[in-house]
């Protein structure tokens, strides 16, 4: 499931990085940064407690493009293409507005295809079971709340603890 996630963010990214008239130079930073935005957009959903949104996701319930993680994850893909890449604000409301439900849409479709839980889903995500996970391929995200070299399970686990007292 891993890899076929990798895969999906690569071709929606890069398809519409080039539908948006992105130098093809800038294309492997704008998927790294999509990929990593929808990564930390899901955990930042679970570290705030919005569970509704992500149950409401991969349950298909409702508009994917206006389900309050996706908009989040939308907007600090904006932020990060324009500040980080310096990508006109425009183009980087057009992109991440356009990637960011598809390729959601896409992963949920796979996992529900795949009849993965949304915790299998998330832990494919972060690398569970001692795997290489998303988080740690594109680069972490400065996410090892550990300092163990990889980004896993027990890291978000860290990350939560204090929210759960």
């Amino acid at each position: 499931m891993l890899e076929q996630i990798k895969q999906i963010i690569e071709q929606v990214s890069s398809k519409e990085a080039g539908a948006q008239g992105m130098s093809s130079e800038l294309t492997s930073s704008v998927v790294q940064a999509t990929g990593g935005s929808i990564v930390s957009g899901l955990k930042e959903s679970i570290t705030n407690g919005n569970f509704s949104q992500l149950t409401d996701l991969f349950q298909g319930s409702g508009n994917i493009a206006s389900n309050g993680a996706v908009t989040s994850i939308v907007s600090n893909l904006v932020g990060t293409l324009s500040s980080k890449l310096g990508i006109d604000s425009g183009v980087a409301n057009n992109f991440a507005g356009s990637v960011v439900p598809q390729i959601i849409g896409m992963v949920v479709t796979k996992a529900k295809d795949s009849n993965l839980s949304m915790t299998d889903l998330m832990g494919s995500l972060a690398g569970g079971s001692g795997s290489s996970g998303l988080l740690d391929s594109l680069g972490g995200l400065g996410l090892d709340q550990n300092k163990d070299g990889k980004v896993g399970l027990d890291d978000a686990v860290s990350a939560l603890k204090g929210f759960f007292k």
